[in-house]
């Protein structure tokens, strides 16, 4: 096979809609795997720029989310991070457990779970498309 039909196979090719998790009340966890983390992204505003943490959610309180998606990171989410220096893979919980009312502070509660992490077939098959609905995820299961 040519290079070229490489290409002519990959005509109707679209770009990944990525999905984008946001943690909006203290509460809220997800149980995910990490896939890498990005600095320097550009968010709707203009003067700053974000880190994001890029993530393989496996379940979710209060979403049926599941899959690839991106977190933008609060600062106490980027010190856990840190501080965690994950690799792909390796599952861990992220919990927003309160907001400070005076400094608007989020705080986070974090545990690694080796349990979750992901083998080597595992990677390779999530390396496909952005964040899924579980529906769409059970109907993949069905088939």
């Amino acid at each position: 096979m040519t290079i070229r039909n490489i290409l002519t196979q990959f005509d109707g090719l679209k770009p990944e809609e990525g999905a984008v998790f946001k943690f909006e009340r203290p509460g809220q966890a997800i149980c995910a795997r990490f896939i890498a983390r990005r600095n320097g992204v550009q968010t709707k505003s203009v003067t700053a720029l974000a880190k994001c943490l890029d993530v393989e959610i496996l379940e979710a309180t209060d979403t049926d989310m599941v899959g690839h998606a991106t977190i933008f990171e609060s600062s106490h989410i980027s010190q856990l991070m840190e501080r965690a220096n994950l690799t792909a893979g390796q599952g861990f919980v992220l919990k927003f457990c309160n907001v400070d009312r005076r400094t608007r502070f989020k705080r986070f509660a974090y545990k690694r779970l080796p349990e979750l992490d992901a083998t080597d077939r595992d990677l390779l098959e999530s390396s496909g498309s952005g964040g899924k609905r579980r529906e769409q995820d059970q109907l993949s299961h069905d088939l």
